[in-house]
This record gives structure tokens, C-alpha cells and sequence, in this order.
């Protein structure tokens, strides 16, 4: 039987974008864990060389690592390699997948579990179907957008790939600041949540409006919101997060390497 996709390695990863698409996709999926394999739902294959076999469209979701031993002597003549490996470049993924038609190098995030992960892909040697079928794809379990230089992909990873941890940070240490003065732990995390999607959801509702200018329409003079920008102002709070993004993409660039 032909898959839509095969997909070496079951990680958190490739496990939530399965269970995102699984119903529009035929996957067949290869781990060395073989509970985790079952765990994802699908067709389970003999190993990694029957999973890339099996199918033309092959994600490859192992960690850098252990890429080059879990795809050693696999044939992927007439086969698209779909990598979310972080770091991992496209002379890199052509060095490990010999043979491959084409390559498309895409980095996914967390929220790809509710299907709101941010991607950013960059195709090498594809046609256009091809393509579209990789857009169709990750639509599944978010939105898409097309890099078309691949030096880009590292500081990407920084931000969208690494983000949602700098995120989770930060909502914590509202919520913690609500629940040191006494607001349950559910209420300030749903307050802290709702606040910070209705802030991003304005930001993308307002794309011709500065942030400057967002962030002044909240502080009024003398009030309550001036006084915490303040705070975060002479602790260089932004410099803080671009650092954090920064140093995820030095480790990206490591990885490339």
C-alpha cells in the first residue's frame, strides 16, 4: 500500500502534526520507540527503510543528532524530504537523504497541537504541485509562509521555532504576580491567556499601527499601565527577549554546522 507521508520520528513534534492531519493524510510512521509509534494512531512500518518506501512525501522529524544514522543506506530516489530538523540545512538533509528529488526545510512550533503552529518552509529542487502539496500540508495544523533565503530559516528558529517557550515565561510570570495577590491559579492563567491572545489578535489586526503606537494607546499619562512599561523599560526587557531569540539562532547556526 502507498502513504501520503511517511514520517521517521515520533516526537512531540511529528506526534501533534499527525494528530492534526491524520484525517486528511495517510500516514505510516517509523520510530526506534515502538510505543510511541503506536501512540500516533496510523500505520506503523518495519523501519525507517519501509516507511521511506512506502510513500513519495517522507517528514523527517528525528532529532538533528541522529539524523545521518537513522537514514543511513535509505534509497529516496523520487522521494520529497520534509525536515523539521532544527538547524538542519538543506546541503545537510541532501548529504543524509541521498538521492532525493527535492527538499523542503520547514520550521513548526508547538501550537501546532490546536493548529495554530507558525511555519515557515523553504523549498529546494520542488515543483510547483509539489509545493502545493507541502502548503496543503502544513495548513493543516497552522499557517505558512514561503522563505525564500534559507540563512533566514536560523533566526526563524529563534523566533516562531523557540517562541513558544519565551511565551510560556512570560504568561507565567503574570499569572504568578496575580497569584501572589491572590487570584486563583485558573483565573489568572485564563486572564493572563486571554490577554495576551486579544494583544497579538489586535497586533494582527492592526498591521499599519506601530507597536509604539499600540503600547501608547494603553498608558494613559499618570495611570497604572505607565508605571509597569516603566519597569520593563529600565530593565531592558525587550532587549532581553531579542537576546533570547538571538541565542536560540546562534544554537540553530551550531546545529547548521
Amino acid at each position: 500500500m502507498k502513504y501520503d507521508i511517511a514520517v521517521i520520528g515520533c516526537g512531540n513534534m511529528a506526534s501533534a502534526i499527525i494528530e492534526r492531519a491524520r484525517g486528511k493524510y495517510n500516514f505510516i510512521v517509523s520510530d526506534i520507540d515502538q510505543k510511541k509509534a503506536q501512540q500516533t494512531g496510523v500505520a506503523i512500518a518495519l523501519d525507517n527503510a519501509d516507511a521511506v518506501s512506502k510513500a513519495k512525501f517522507v517528514l523527517l522529524a528525528v532529532k538533528p543528532q541522529v539524523a545521518a544514522d537513522a537514514l543511513r543506506g535509505i534509497d529516496f530516489s523520487g522521494k520529497i524530504l520534509i525536515s523539521i530538523m532544527a538547524g538542519a540545512s538543506v546541503s545537510k538533509l541532501k548529504e543524509i537523504a541521498r538521492g532525493a528529488d527535492g527538499v523542503a526545510r520547514v520550521m513548526p512550533n508547538l501550537p501546532a497541537r490546536i493548529g495554530y503552529s507558525a511555519n515557515a518552509v523553504y523549498f529546494d529542487g520542488l515543483y510547483d504541485d509539489e509545493k502545493e502539496f507541502v502548503f496543503k500540508f502544513l495548513s493543516e495544523f497552522g499557517i505558512a509562509i514561503n522563505v525564500n533565503k534559507e540563512e533566514e530559516m536560523n533566526i526563524i528558529t529563534g523566533l516562531s521555532g523557540s517562541g513558544p517557550a519565551f511565551v510560556f515565561k512570560f504568561l507565567r510570570g503574570m499569572a504568578k504576580a496575580a497569584m501572589e495577590c491572590g487570584v486563583s491559579e485558573i483565573d489568572a492563567r485564563r486572564l493572563a491567556c486571554v490577554t495576551l491572545y486579544g494583544s497579538a489578535s489586535l497586533v494582527m489586526a492592526k498591521e499599519n499601527e506601530s507597536f509604539d503606537d499600540l503600547i501608547a494607546s494603553v498608558c494613559s499619562p499618570g495611570g497604572t499601565t505607565i508605571e509597569g512599561v516603566k519597569h520593563l523599560n529600565e530593565t531592558h526587557f525587550e532587549d532581553i527577549v531579542k537576546d533570547a531569540v538571538l541565542w536560540s539562532k546562534k544554537r540553530a547556526e551550531e546545529l547548521s554546522s
